[in-house]
This record gives C-alpha cells, structure tokens and sequence, in this order.
C-alpha cells in the first residue's frame, strides 16, 4: 500500500501515488521539496 492508497486513482500518475501537477514531477519526494519552494517563493513576494 501506497502513502495515501491512491495508486488506481485517476488524479494519480499510472502506478504511483504522485498526484498529476502542473510541473510534470513524477517522483513524490521531488514534489513535495517543489511545494515548498514555491510556498516560501509566494509568500516572499507578498511580503513585499
């Protein structure tokens, strides 16, 4: 079993547990350091 039980699931890329993004990541760990570059990224930028 998966992380979140969501290999069959359709926002899933084929086989994993990744969701499908907008930045083509596959691997879930990748996916999650992306996340946060670009939660600290926003929320730099609003701070301005």
């Amino acid at each position: 079993m998966d992380k979140y039980d969501a290999t069959n699931d359709h926002y899933c890329y084929q086989g994993s547990s990744t969701l499908i993004n907008k930045l083509g990541i596959k691997n879930i760990d990748d996916l999650e350091s992306a996340e946060r570059k670009v939660t600290v990224l926003t929320i730099q930028n609003n701070l301005l």
